[in-house]
């Protein structure tokens, strides 16, 4: 894993995820860094990144389309998130009605 010295943060959402912070641990990327939230948190890990994010930053979101739904998390760190079902995939009724 290449995350040292490459990324200022990294958050995650979800049990299968907790073995991406464990690993980038490991690899020495510094504890400060590294949010975990659970699987129906990802809105609050959006809003995370928003209070985070600075002018030029570049943030790589990695999501299944399992129970996680990052798009909320996306939404969050949209700056116009009202534009949501423009510029989001799976921005339906019967999506976002099941999520």
């Amino acid at each position: 894993m290449q995350i040292t010295g490459v990324a200022d943060a990294l958050i995650t959402v979800g049990v299968r995820s907790k073995k991406i912070a464990a690993a980038a641990r490991e690899a020495g990327f510094s504890v400060e860094c590294i949010q975990e939230f659970d699987s129906g948190e990802a809105k609050e890990a959006g809003l995370t990144v928003r209070a985070m994010l600075e002018e030029g930053d570049v943030v790589l979101v990695k999501g299944s389309q399992s129970g996680i739904r990052l798009e909320r998390a996306i939404k969050e760190m949209l700056v116009e998130p009202q534009r949501a079902r423009e510029l989001l995939a799976r921005q339906e009724d019967e999506w976002l009605a099941t999520a």
